[in-house]
């Protein structure tokens, strides 16, 4: 398939890490037999390096701009293109296209790296019902879809979707428990006691949750690709029609806004290493989905935004994207602790600089 490609098309470019390009580099080397940059492809990448940069646990600064593509030695290959014009924002929304440069420039305002939020742009009660309230009653899963509220940490985003999965119907509720296997080097655990109780209780990179409530009608994301062909990519959205004992009925909302046919989302086995120990859990690979990390939104757009910002951006690029994902300010409400009327903005200005060059 590579080696009959007129063209390849990377999305979200700016996101990989350089260690992601210089594999495909070697590989197209390799299938087309060829000693030059990509074997002679094209390689057309998209991207925007104002939004989030790859991601180091606990990385300093240094570290995560040395590992973006653009401090790749191929990066002087590409023939660079600038978008001049915001096509997501709605045409009258000027000034809100031209604060969204000036803060992922970090050029906005007196104080760059603190943004003073617009009263106008502030929730004024439960963010919640502020995003969702008006469609739960005549429920429409292709509306839902077209909103989100965003979060900066993981623990805030699964509080909030418990939150919006109970105003669904309660009648369809159904819990789904993992199997786990714990392995130490070749040795399996007694999978009882501290060592399980900890594992259930906890939430696991990489892995759905040990215990997965669900009802009908929610929204939830896939964790791991199941098949690109069908477009069931880790970070697709879908909608629950049916929980089954040992099968999810979901559908995907096609971009005309309607229903796909019905899909069969089983469990699989999935393995990480957490700590000494290989967690291997067999669980349906979805979590739900009405509200997501700032982070997995990027790429995505939507009618309405809530932004909770109870704990602020801490990486490069995440307000610059969390208030991007609409196109019109209308659709956009934030949430600031409530002494506080502004925001951290942290941008890597070298990064932006090297992403020019």
């Amino acid at each position: 398939m590579l080696e009959e490609a007129d063209i390849i098309i990377w999305d979200e470019f700016p996101m990989a890490p350089k260690r992601a390009l210089e594999v495909v580099d070697s590989k197209l080397r390799e299938i087309m037999g060829k000693d030059i940059p990509f074997g002679g492809k094209i390689i057309l990448c998209g991207g925007d390096f104002r939004q989030c940069a790859p991601i180091i646990e606990n990385g300093t600064v240094d570290e995560i701009i040395g590992i973006s593509v653009c401090c790749s030695p191929l990066w002087k290959h590409f023939q660079k293109f600038k978008l001049i014009e915001n096509v997501r924002a709605l045409a009258h929304e000027n000034e809100f296209k031209k604060m969204l440069v000036e803060i992922g420039e970090g050029r906005f305002g007196e104080n760059p790296d603190e943004i003073k939020i617009p009263e106008e742009w502030m929730s004024k009660g439960d963010i919640i019902d502020e995003i969702f309230g008006d469609i739960m009653e005549n429920y429409d899963p292709a509306t839902v879809m077209k909103r989100a509220i965003l979060a900066t940490w993981n623990k805030d985003v699964d509080e909030l979707n418990e939150q919006v999965l109970d105003l669904l119907d309660e009648e369809t509720e159904f819990t789904y428990h993992a199997q786990d296997v714990y392995h130490y080097g070749d040795e399996i655990l007694q999978a009882a006691g501290e060592i399980h109780q900890n594992y259930k209780t906890k939430n696991i990179k990489g892995l759905p949750s040990y215990r997965l409530r669900l009802r009908k009608n929610a929204i939830v994301m896939l964790i791991r690709n199941l098949s690109i062909e069908d477009g069931l990519c880790n970070g697709t959205r879908l909608v629950v029609t049916n929980l089954l004992k040992h099968n999810l009925v979901v559908k995907k909302i096609n971009i005309d806004g309607s229903l796909s046919d019905e899909i069969l989302i089983p469990r699989i086995s999935l393995t990480v290493k957490h700590g000494v120990v290989d967690v291997t859990r067999h669980q349906f690979p979805v979590k739900l989905g009405f509200c997501m990390t700032i982070n997995k939104s990027q790429g995505q757009t939507m009618d309405k935004v809530g932004v909770v910002l109870k704990h602020e951006c801490f990486s490069h690029g995440q307000l610059y994207v969390a208030l991007s994902r609409v196109r019109s300010t209308e659709g956009l409400k934030i949430v600031l602790p409530e002494d506080k009327t502004s925001t951290a903005n942290i941008v890597y200005k070298r990064l932006l600089e090297l992403g020019k060059k």
